[in-house]
């Protein structure tokens, strides 16, 4: 018969702390699983500062402080689908025509056009035409061309504007029912002073595109194109052939002049950038992100679109004062 063997007191310390460090370590595993899993969800993440002036970010280019001043915002209307264009310049001028809420403060879907002056002038718009979007102007600036949705019948139709004596066209009139919808219109371009092409729904997966005279009232059909071929909605930006442009940065817009860039990064920080220079600096869009903007022809002059606001810049400008409301 064999003697029970003793085990030596050291061993046995080494095994229960060798134990106790095991266990300590599944339930720190444990308690971390939870805590993910836990209704509170994980710890958030500290918000990424903007780069201090001096820093060299991903994109090369070294931050400096803002040379651009905020000079003019208002409220925009809110829509429910891409309709185009909701910013635009009236050409050679420093006035901007705009997609404003009815009541000047917050709205869906339709609004009035407001053509606002961003130094001395006074703002002129639309009243009840229920503008929709797609804001484009003629070569000379006389007219401003968008879609609107008629009180009438539901159904969308393209009206041309002339500010200078307020003088309101519907193009299509009754030809404005081209599907068993809405009849969803966009403005491709304005061909002269006189004629634009816009485009317009024919069906499922149809739309046509037509030439129409704003004085004589002349329309012909052009071509029938499926939907996926149709840019007529996309909201326009300058981007020239040949331009070195990061693949990093989201909607660049490239300034008439060529010297400037905005842009926005996936964090929703804007920025405008001088590729030249190497140098780019951040603007405050008032924790809003870009969904639109426009150079002015002279480039002076960078309006931005986010989510609710316009929000109107200087160039080459570091105090710009008070800010201005643009529609009052």
């Amino acid at each position: 018969m064999m003697k029970n063997s003793k085990i030596p007191f050291g061993l046995v310390k080494r095994k229960i702390h060798r134990y106790t460090r095991c266990v300590l370590f599944i339930m720190v595993i444990t308690l971390a699983g939870c805590s993910s899993l836990s209704g509170g969800g994980p710890l958030e993440e500290l918000p990424t500062a903007t780069p201090l002036p001096g820093a060299s970010t991903d994109d090369g280019l070294e931050v400096q402080p803002p040379d651009a001043c905020l000079i003019g915002e208002d409220a925009v209307a809110q829509l429910l689908k891409p309709m185009g264009n909701l910013l635009a310049w009236q050409p050679g001028q420093d006035k901007l025509a705009y997609l404003a809420p009815v009541s000047r403060a917050w709205g869906w879907g339709v609004g009035d056009a407001v053509i606002a002056p961003v130094s001395d002038g006074e703002p002129v718009s639309t009243n009840d035409a229920r503008v929709a979007g797609d804001l484009t102007w003629s070569p000379d600036g006389a007219w401003l061309a968008f879609v609107a949705l008629r009180a009438s019948d539901d159904q969308y139709s393209v009206f041309v504007w002339r500010p200078a004596d307020d003088r309101l066209i519907d193009l299509l009139g009754e030809g404005a029912i081209s599907d068993a919808y809405s009849s969803l219109k966009g403005i491709d371009k304005w061909l002269d002073n006189d004629r634009l092409r816009i485009s317009e729904s024919c069906g499922v997966d149809c739309r046509q595109l037509l030439a129409i005279s704003v004085l004589g009232g002349e329309q012909r059909i052009l071509r029938q194109i499926r939907e996926s071929e149709d840019a007529s909605l996309a909201v326009d930006s300058n981007q020239p052939a040949g331009f070195s442009l990061n693949e990093k940065w989201l909607n660049p817009n490239v300034s008439p002049d060529g010297l400037s860039v905005f842009f926005s990064d996936k964090k929703a920080v804007g920025w405008i950038a001088s590729i030249e220079e190497g140098i780019k600096f951040p603007l405050d869009l008032k924790n809003g992100a870009a969904q639109e903007s426009k150079w002015s022809d002279d480039s002076r002059y960078l309006a931005v679109r986010t989510e609710q606001q316009v929000l109107v810049f200087e160039l080459n400008c570091r105090d710009g004062g008070e800010v201005r409301r643009l529609g009052e």
